[in-house]
């Protein structure tokens, strides 16, 4: 293999590691978006039960 080939061997493997860390992170951010949506989601659907509760003792 020339040197040439050896460096450009050499940038496509920090290409693939650098898209295998963003990857990563979108995963990461992809877990952390959907837990704070079933968090609020969760919140909400708590807030609407109570709220269906507080009708249903008030007749």
């Amino acid at each position: 293999m020339t040197p040439e080939e050896q460096e450009e061997l050499h940038e496509l493997e920090r290409d693939v590691q650098e898209i295998c860390r963003v990857m990563d992170n979108e995963k990461d951010i992809r877990k952390e978006f959907e837990e704070e949506f079933l968090m609020q989601w969760s919140f909400q659907e708590e807030k609407q039960y109570k709220s269906i509760q507080a009708s249903i003792q008030a007749y």
